[in-house]
């Protein structure tokens, strides 16, 4: 049974888990996230940094097929999938199919972008997930949310998993029609700012 007061440890898909964490350290939290591809295409090249334990896994909906699901079961995990909110209708079709995934409320994107001004857009699926965390736990640490970060300048490329995704910093530096990168960071200091969220 999840209690409020559980530590959580988010693994972000920057770069800088395979230099910050050690299977000694995930072990020390109650609760593991994982988030996305660095669930799906990450832990088996470097799980003897970064561990194998899942607790929780938030995917956005475009991961909910066979496609991501068949490179690694997400059996005995909890699933959240992250839904923006001009499409939340397919939440119907995605639980029809996988009837034991939850679902962020629509409320975590409504907040957000009523505070902060994302002109059009939505957040990413690592923002809702920490968002989302704080609501329900009072103790979130997060590790490899590197994007628009003095750290983040260290590395070139901007997901850890540079074996299968050649993204940089350089284009996570630039807001793209879907995403507001360089809001997000801002959001993210703020939440840490407040002590809401903690970094490892």
């Amino acid at each position: 049974m999840l209690k409020s007061d559980d530590s959580v440890l988010v693994i972000g898909n920057g770069p800088s888990v395979v230099d910050f964490l050690t299977t000694d350290i995930v072990s020390e939290y109650d609760i593991v996230v994982r988030i996305n591809r660095g669930y799906f295409e990450g832990i088996d090249k470097y799980q003897d940094v970064i561990g194998t334990r899942t607790d929780m896994l938030y995917i956005h909906d475009g991961f909910c097929n066979t496609q991501w699901f068949d490179k690694r079961s997400v059996e005995n995990v909890e699933v959240w999938v992250v839904i923006p909110n001009f499409k939340y209708d397919m939440k119907t079709a995605i639980q029809h199919t996988y009837p034991n995934f939850k679902f962020v409320p629509p409320s975590i994107q409504t907040v957000v972008t009523t505070k902060y001004n994302f002109e059009g857009r939505w957040p990413t699926t690592g923002l809702e997930c920490l968002l989302h965390l704080c609501e329900k736990f009072s103790n979130v640490t997060t590790v490899g949310f590197d994007n628009n970060t003095e750290l983040g300048k260290k590395y070139d490329n901007y997901h850890f998993y540079q074996h299968t995704d050649k993204r940089t910093m350089e284009d996570m530096s630039k807001n793209r029609p879907d995403h507001m990168f360089l809001l997000e960071r801002v959001i993210i200091n703020s939440l840490l700012n407040e002590n809401k969220l903690k970094s490892l």
